[in-house]
């Protein structure tokens, strides 16, 4: 469904610019390119503008997705500025040099996908049979893993935790009117939080992608 909503969003850019074009020239006048050529600035911003639209689909973090979201207009903003540099460089140059770093940040975020919908290495039920509980490797080389949690009510509901060494992987389950998780993971069924107790845990940036619910660290 995500997806789909980015890809008619993309689909409807050419309409909107039609529109926008339109509607600068009725109020304003024809306008002019400073060293580069209209066509190549559009056909440029809409590359972007699908690329960004990806990037988006892809991440499950909402701090990302507004970030995103942002970074297109704030550019577009910067470069209206009268006497921007970028009017003076040569676009197709400047679309090469900006387009590669987007591509590997959309590889980036394709693998972070895969990450988050990675099958577990264990699976089990909380006492109540409501509630799925995963054990997943962040990839099969990699010393890191998380929890996920499944609403089985509705399937829809997933929560995962922040990143941890996977030697303190231990899946003995526990659940009471208030809480359900591992051994030294808790998750609060009300507020939506996890609690998490695991000895010497360390932060890690990739948590901004992987983690879609707020946590904190039992210390003791």
């Amino acid at each position: 469904m995500t997806f789909a909503c980015h890809g008619v969003a993309c689909l409807l850019f050419p309409i909107a610019t039609s529109i926008g074009f339109e509607v600068y020239t009725a109020l304003f006048s024809e306008p002019f390119a400073r060293s580069v050529a209209i066509g190549l600035a559009v056909q440029f911003i809409f590359v972007v503008f699908v690329l960004t639209n990806g990037l988006i689909a892809l991440t499950s973090s909402l701090r990302v997705k507004v970030s995103l979201a942002c970074a297109p207009l704030t550019a577009v903003l910067i470069y209206l500025l009268p006497e921007h540099p970028l009017r003076e460089m040569n676009t197709r140059n400047t679309s090469v040099t900006l387009l590669l770093p987007t591509a590997l940040v959309l590889v980036f975020f394709g693998a972070a996908h895969i990450a988050i919908n990675r099958d577990a290495q264990v699976s089990i039920r909380s006492p109540s049979g409501r509630f799925i509980l995963q054990s997943v490797s962040l990839a099969p080389w990699s010393d890191l893993a998380y929890l996920r949690i499944t609403d089985t009510q509705n399937p829809q509901s997933v929560f995962r935790t922040p990143l941890y060494n996977k030697q303190y992987t231990d899946m003995r389950p526990h659940e009471d009117e208030w809480t359900v998780g591992t051994y030294w993971i808790d998750f609060d069924k009300q507020e939506r939080t996890f609690e998490i107790g695991v000895p010497e845990w360390r932060d890690s940036w990739l948590n901004g992608f992987i983690s879609n619910t707020p946590y904190w660290i039992n210390e003791n």
